[in-house]
């Protein structure tokens, strides 16, 4: 992959601090750059622009967030650049790849463009388990480290771990199967993260040369990870917009060196180095922020409130009928039913039950 020249680098970062300067409440003096589309599909494209050329392009349904991040761990292995994908952007899609010099792409489940493509094409169809297993499989043999997590939010923030070690992510349940640990320790690692705190205590011990990294929440624990990887420069997305994060993490491959930070507001952002945030949204709720702060002192957050915090993480998630796996696919009363059994609520699936 090759970054654009530097004169274009330049007028880039130039544009970037007059739109955040005019549009965001950042001023000329703060070393911010902002790429921002208009729906996560846009500013999947804005990203791609800071690209000159690549070999390879990953590209995966917008909607399915347990594929995006594993087409995010499998497109660390070739140093490629993710695209997400829906049929209102297939144009703009197959003149990205155009663009690149793309010989190469690789599709993770089903995209309406493959027949339009004029590269080389694999195809990887696999869902859930066996997709993570595929990738993981793939990515084992390119390096002695690996990552263990439960949490999509906690598995983005390990994307910088993985890029900068072409390292497997391995997608699990807190209570981690045997077969899994087998298959991880077999890889002889000289390092594996467990990242976040909900896969149970005892499973540290049970695999190899494990190390767990955990905040009191993704904030925190992103930027764990991101001082774990000795990072110079952050990329910033809001943690609350599965989307604009997952974008942020197509500029891991072009210098994995950076690492993608969750952040909450603008408030959160290090202007004293030359950060970038993905996304507008950072910047949009630093109001509503501002406010929910003003309240804490003397507010203890309920369980519905934990609920509802949560339910952001599956925004834009794949809607299926009938389905009730969280983070891959869900109706209305399986993500209900689901969600709340997460925090240790049963509630009825339908009403015949």
């Amino acid at each position: 992959m090759i970054l654009k020249n530097k004169k274009r680098i330049i007028k880039v970062c130039l544009l970037g601090l007059f739109l955040a300067s005019t549009s965001y409440g950042v001023s000329k003096a703060d070393n911010i750059e902002v790429i921002k589309g208009d729906d996560r599909y846009e500013t999947s494209l804005k990203v791609l622009d800071k690209i000159e050329s690549s070999e390879t392009i990953v590209l995966v349904d917008g909607k399915n967030q347990e594929k995006i991040i594993n087409a995010c761990n499998l497109a660390s292995k070739y140093n490629a650049p993710v695209a997400l994908v829906n049929s209102n952007k297939d144009k703009k899609v197959l003149n990205k790849i155009e663009d690149l010099k793309v010989k190469k792409t690789i599709i993770v489940g089903n995209v309406a463009i493959e027949d339009k493509i004029n590269t080389e094409v694999e195809k990887i169809e696999k869902e859930g388990k066996e997709l993570n297993k595929e990738v993981t499989d793939q990515l084992k043999n390119e390096s002695d480290k690996a990552v263990v997590t439960e949490n999509l939010a906690d598995a983005l923030s390990a994307t910088s771990y993985s890029a900068k070690n072409k390292a497997p992510i391995y997608l699990v349940d807190k209570d981690v199967d045997d077969n899994t640990i087998e298959e991880i320790n077999k890889n002889n690692n000289s390092e594996v993260l467990i990242v976040g705190g909900t896969i149970n205590s005892n499973v540290d011990e049970k695999i190899n040369n494990s190390k767990r990294i955990e905040g009191k929440d993704r904030y925190e624990t992103s930027k764990k990870i991101a001082t774990l990887t000795g990072s110079t420069k952050n990329i910033y997305a809001d943690g609350r917009n599965f989307a604009d994060a997952i974008s942020a993490v197509s500029l891991l491959n072009i210098d994995n060196s950076m690492s993608v930070v969750l952040a909450k507001t603008e408030k959160d952002i290090d202007k004293n180095n030359e950060n970038i945030v993905v996304g507008g949204s950072l910047f949009e709720n630093k109001e509503k922020t501002k406010n929910i702060d003003d309240k804490k002192a003397t507010h203890k957050e309920t369980i519905g409130e934990k609920i509802a915090k949560e339910s952001y993480n599956y925004l834009g998630g794949r809607y299926v009928w009938g389905a009730s796996k969280l983070g891959v696919a869900v109706d209305c009363s399986g993500f209900t039913s689901s969600l709340y059994k997460k925090h240790g609520i049963n509630i009825p699936r339908t009403s015949k039950d």
